[in-house]
C-alpha cells in the first residue's frame, strides 16, 4: 500500500509563528477581534492601537470569575474554600512573614470583599509599575521575569493566566512607538498559506486558538487550572518510589489452567497445554505467569490483553538520534497523553537504556533501504527479559525509517498492552511550520498510545469504527483516526482536533472506551 509519496506544498513561515503577537493585538482591538473564527481582519493601522478597551478586560474578568467558580465549584462552603485557598497560599510562597493573614489581604485585594469578580487590571497595573523607571518600560527585565508574573497570574486561575500575559505585553508595547510599530509590522506580515496571501494577524497558532477559544467562550473549558499557585493538599502521599508494588499480584503463585496433553485415536500427542501459574497480575488479566510443560520444561511468560482494567509502568525509550528539541516535546506529548488516559504519575518512567538495543536485536537481511521492521521491533518487546521483571508498556522514539511487510513506510505500530515504536522521520522535516508540526507529533504519539491501550475498542460494535491496517475511530477530531497519507491526513485530523477538542486528544467514544475499561477492576 502506498503510504507517503504525496507531500504538501511547501508553506512560507511567519517569523512570529511561534510568538502571540496576533493574540496580544486582538486583546487590543477587541469586539469581533477575540473571535478566534475571524480571520478575515485587516491590515493594522496605528490609530486602532491606543488603549486596551474597557469591554474587554469585563470580559476578561467574568471569564476568570466563571473559572474560579468552576474550579470551587462542590468544595465546601464559601469559608472552607477561601481557607484552603490561604493556606496554600501561605505553602506557595513559603516566607515566615507571609501569613494566612496576609493571604486574606491579598485575597480581597484582587477579588473583593464578598466573594467577587476577579480584577486582573489591578495585577496588570502593579506589574507594569513595578518595571517602569522615569515614565519608561524596563523591557528586558519584564521579559526576564515573565515565567514568575505567569506563575503568579494562577491565583486568577490557569487560563486566565495565559491572558492575563498577553495582556501585559499588549499594554506594555502600546507605551513605547518603536515596540508599538513593530507590532503592527509583525501582525501586517503577510505569506501565501493554501495558496492564499494572509496576514499574521489571521494566522493563529495553537496557543492563541486555544487562548482566544476560552476567553470568547466558544466551548467549554477542558482543562481547569484551580485559582491559586499550589492546589495540592496539604499534606500529599509521598509518591510511589517502585511502582511495580502496586500491581495486583497473588501471595503465592496460583495454578490458573492446568496442564492438559490431547493425543489422537492411535495415541499420538496432538496438543499439548502447560499447566500455567500466576506470577503477576490477576487471574482473569495475568501480567506475568510461569508455564511448566510435561517434558519439564517451565518459561516465564509476559501475557497480553487489551482489556486489563488496572495500570502498569510504562516506560520510554529514546533512540540515539532523538535530539534534545524532539526528546523535550516528547516528554511533554506522553506525559499529557498518558494523564488523560488515568496513568499515574509515579509509572511513567524514562528509561536509561536506548531504544538502539531493540535495533540491534534485529537480524541484518530483514532491514530494507535504510528502513526498519515495525512489526520485528514489537516482537522484540515481548522477547525482552525486563519485561518479566519488570512488566511494562514500552513506548520506542526514533528518528529511523520503518516499515512492515503489506506497507511502504509506517509512521508507527502497536500491539495491544505491549508497546509501541513511534519514528518521526517522515514529520520532523514535511510539515513547514514549527508549532504544526510538534501538534501534529503529539497527534501521533497519542495515536499509538492509544492503540497499547486497546483504542478503539470493539466493546463499541462497529459504531464509529474502520478497518484499515487495524481499527481506527471515525470521529473528527479524534486522534485515532487513521491517517495513510502523510503527512497530509495527520496534517488534517491535527488541526481537526485542534478545533474539535482542544487540549484532549481522544473524543467522547475513546474516552468512554477507556473509562469502561478501567471501571472493571
Amino acid at each position: 500500500m502506498n503510504e507517503g509519496q504525496k507531500n504538501l506544498p511547501t508553506k512560507e513561515i511567519f517569523s512570529t509563528a511561534r510568538q502571540t503577537v496576533a493574540l496580544q493585538t486582538r486583546l487590543v482591538l477587541g469586539g469581533e477581534a477575540l473571535n478566534p473564527n475571524k480571520i478575515n481582519l485587516g491590515k493594522i493601522t496605528p490609530e486602532q492601537l491606543s488603549e486596551i478597551k474597557p469591554t474587554t478586560i469585563v470580559k476578561i474578568n467574568q471569564a476568570s470569575t466563571k473559572e474560579r467558580l468552576d474550579y470551587w465549584k462542590d468544595k465546601g462552603t464559601f469559608d472552607q474554600q477561601l481557607k484552603s485557598w490561604c493556606d496554600s497560599m501561605v505553602r506557595y510562597y513559603n516566607d515566615p512573614r507571609f501569613t494566612e493573614k496576609e493571604a486574606l489581604k491579598l485575597y480581597h485585594h484582587y477579588f473583593g470583599e464578598n466573594k467577587g469578580e476577579s480584577n486582573i487590571n489591578i495585577y496588570a497595573d502593579e506589574i507594569i509599575a513595578n518595571f517602569t523607571q522615569n515614565e519608561k518600560i524596563n523591557f528586558d527585565q519584564l521579559n526576564q521575569n515573565l515565567p514568575e508574573i505567569k506563575k503568579r497570574a494562577n491565583i486568577f486561575g490557569g487560563n486566565s493566566a495565559e491572558i492575563i500575559e498577553d495582556l501585559i505585553l499588549a499594554r506594555v508595547k502600546l507605551t513605547d512607538p518603536a515596540k508599538k510599530q513593530e507590532l503592527i509590522e509583525q501582525v501586517n506580515e503577510e505569506k501565501t498559506i493554501d495558496n492564499s496571501p494572509t496576514l499574521r494577524l489571521n494566522y493563529l497558532n495553537s496557543e492563541e486558538k486555544m487562548s482566544l477559544r476560552w476567553l470568547f467562550n466558544e466551548k467549554p473549558i477542558v482543562v481547569t487550572t484551580p485559582p491559586s499557585p499550589q492546589p495540592e493538599p496539604p499534606e500529599p502521599k509521598p509518591p510511589v518510589l517502585n511502582p511495580w508494588e502496586n500491581i495486583p499480584k497473588p501471595k503465592q503463585p496460583i495454578i490458573i489452567h492446568a496442564g492438559k496433553v490431547e493425543r489422537d485415536a492411535q495415541g499420538r500427542r496432538t496438543r499439548e497445554n502447560a499447566e500455567v501459574k500466576l506470577i503477576l497480575g490477576t487471574a482473569e488479566y495475568p501480567l506475568v505467569t510461569e508455564n511448566k510443560w510435561s517434558d519439564g520444561r517451565i518459561e516465564k511468560v509476559r501475557t497480553t490483553s487489551p482489556e486489563r482494567p488496572y495500570h502498569i509502568p510504562a516506560v520510554v525509550y529514546f533512540d540515539e538520534d532523538i535530539n534534545d528539541e524532539q526528546r523535550r516535546l516528547i516528554n511533554q506529548a506522553v506525559g499529557w497523553t498518558l494523564s488523560q488516559i488515568g496513568v499515574p504519575k509515579e509509572f511513567i518512567i524514562v528509561s536509561d537504556r536506548s531504544a538502539s538495543e531493540f535495533f540491534s536485536r534485529l537480524h541484518p537481511s530483514v532491514k530494507r533501504n535504510n528502513q526498519y521492521d515495525a512489526s520485528l521491533l514489537l516482537y522484540s518487546f515481548s522477547q525482552d527479559r525486563d519485561q518479566i521483571e519488570h512488566p511494562h508498556h514500552a513506548i520506542v522514539f526514533t528518528n529511523k525509517d520503518l516499515y512492515t511487510s503489506d506497507t511502504n513506510f509506517v509512521v508507527g505500530a502497536a500491539q495491544d498492552d505491549l508497546g509501541t515504536v513511534i519514528s518521526l522521520h517522515r514529520f520532523w522535516n514535511s510539515v513547514p511550520d514549527t508549532d504544526l508540526r510538534n501538534e501534529v507529533v503529539k497527534t501521533e504519539i497519542s495515536h499509538e498510545i492509544g492503540h497499547v491501550f486497546g483504542l478503539p475498542s470493539n466493546r463499541r460494535g462497529e459504531n464509529n469504527i474502520e478497518n484499515s491496517l487495524g481499527p481506527h475511530c471515525k470521529n473528527d477530531g479524534c486522534c485515532m483516526k487513521q491517517g495513510l497519507r502523510v503527512p497530509d491526513d495527520w496534517i488534517k485530523y491535527t488541526r481537526d482536533r485542534l478545533d474539535n477538542l482542544g487540549r484532549h486528544h481522544y473524543c467522547q467514544d475513546c474516552q468512554t472506551d477507556l473509562q469502561e475499561k478501567f471501571k472493571k477492576k
